[in-house]
């Protein structure tokens, strides 16, 4: 992978195709969840950029208090485009990865041509304290100095039981990155998202079309952030990734691939 420089540091990314510039902000854990679909023929007309985030494979490594993890994440994500020179582009992001896409399209809303939001992680919404609940004994395991137990207890929840096969066959490896990651999800991306500050108001500012994307099987808490986006966007478009869980660009790509070009295509 090449590296782009950024505020104090600099970022791990690679460059797949031409066409319409598109980057792709992963979520905790796989930095490389993307890369299933830089093959498929549904976005050839693409220009994909990848990238792994600050604390990620070998990235800068991340730092910061909680409330500003977000909004730096986001002012890396610009940096690399404006390296790049390929602003404004279509932004898509999944988990925490479509805060950070959000923050972009906030502060630096000339970077960014649309919004395709995979399951965000919205706090507030009905499910958020069963669902953090049920991250706790993740927690408590890395805490306890067992690194691939917390990352087996987060993915076990978000993903399903049986996630490291699935992971391994999209992303080879991907079981092994996201343990050795597993830091930072556990001391600086889980507080950030627990800080990251979002409602109606911050919504106004997001003037670009916007796709919600999730997975049929997915948790409550997620179906339950579609319903907020929809409030917040009324014109959004939604998608649904038949069979798909949390982790709908490993398990089916070619769908996830299939409703991004739909939805670029009308924008």
């Amino acid at each position: 992978m090449q590296r782009a420089p950024v505020h104090d540091g600099q970022l791990e990314y690679a460059v797949h195709g031409s066409g319409d510039p598109m980057l792709f902000i992963h979520g905790a854990g796989i930095a490389d969840s993307f890369l299933p679909l830089v093959s498929l023929p549904t976005l050839a007309g693409v220009q994909q950029i990848h990238y792994r985030r600050r604390g990620y494979g070998q990235s800068t490594a991340a730092g910061g208090p909680p409330e500003s993890f977000m909004a730096r994440a986001a002012a890396d994500a610009a940096q690399l485009l404006a390296h790049l020179r390929v602003a404004p582009a279509h932004v898509v992001g999944h988990s925490s990865g479509a805060l950070i896409a959000l923050d972009l399209a906030c502060h630096t809303p000339h970077a960014v041509r649309s919004l395709a939001l995979l399951e965000p992680p919205l706090l507030g919404v009905p499910s958020t304290g069963p669902h953090m609940a049920a991250l706790t004994p993740a927690v408590e395991r890395f805490a306890a100095g067992d690194p691939a137990g917390g990352i087996d207890g987060l993915f076990s929840h978000v993903f399903g039981p049986g996630w490291r096969p699935a992971a391994d066959r999209a992303v080879p490896g991907g079981a092994t990155q996201a343990e050795s990651d597993a830091g930072t999800f556990f001391q600086f991306e889980l507080p950030g998202v627990g800080a990251w500050q979002f409602d109606s108001r911050r919504a106004l500012q997001v003037r670009q079309p916007v796709l919600f994307m999730m997975g049929s099987e997915t948790l409550p808490f997620h179906k339950e952030a579609g319903e907020r986006i929809r409030e917040w966007w009324p014109n959004s478009e939604q998608y649904v990734v038949r069979g798909a869980t949390h982790a709908l660009q490993v398990v089916e790509p070619a769908s996830v691939a299939e409703g991004l070009a739909q939805f670029i295509a009308r924008h």
